[in-house]
């Protein structure tokens, strides 16, 4: 007799939370994710400390990917005109076209 549960038990006492709504309020924490990075960055090329900029930017990059992937989808919690102002301020911070695969 088995004293441990199966991984089919594990994985029905899970409590799933994939592909949510969310809310505008958690949209707007969404959007706040790459502002450390950005300030980070920035500060720390300010001083030219540009290698340890360089990962800092590349952070900015990767939330900036992640928010963007989230306003293409529509899963912000925003309306529509809010999803697509999202893109456009991304387009004008990574200074590159993101609205234009909506």
């Amino acid at each position: 007799m088995n004293m441990y549960p199966s991984k089919a038990e594990l994985l029905k006492a899970v409590q799933w939370r994939d592909l949510v709504t969310m809310k505008p309020a958690d949209g707007l924490i969404e959007c706040l994710h790459p502002v450390p990075w950005l300030a980070a960055s920035l500060t720390l090329a300010h001083f030219e400390l540009y290698p340890l900029a360089l990962p800092r930017t590349f952070m900015l990059f990767l939330t900036a990917l992640r928010l963007n992937h989230g306003a293409i989808h529509h899963n912000l919690g925003f309306t529509p005109h809010g999803h697509h102002a999202v893109l456009h301020g991304l387009s004008a911070l990574n200074l590159l076209s993101n609205h234009s695969v909506a």
